[in-house]
């Protein structure tokens, strides 16, 4: 189901997309970067607010409307016979 996101959620996924374009971590390490820059988001607020940009990455940066979701995997495609899924 899509909703219109937040305002905190728009400049948390535009940092995510800055942070993923200058190469520094892995973004499945970002929820650190997140609670760094935005210290008043708690460490499971910055898990679903991860996830979420995860779902919903763009290279636009339009996070006007996101799908939400209870992301509890995230499923990375290695290649078309293969592929793994990381529980968080």
């Amino acid at each position: 189901m899509k909703r219109k996101s937040t305002e905190k959620e728009q400049e948390v996924f535009n940092y995510l997309n800055e942070l993923r374009e200058s190469g520094d971590t892995n973004m499945f390490g970002a929820r650190s970067y997140i609670m760094s820059e935005f210290p008043e988001i708690t460490s499971n607020e910055a898990k679903e607010m991860l996830m979420l940009w995860m779902a919903n990455f763009n290279n636009e940066g339009n996070y006007i409307e996101i799908e939400d979701k209870n992301y509890t995997e995230v499923k990375i495609e290695l290649d078309e016979e293969n592929a793994r899924t990381l529980h968080y």
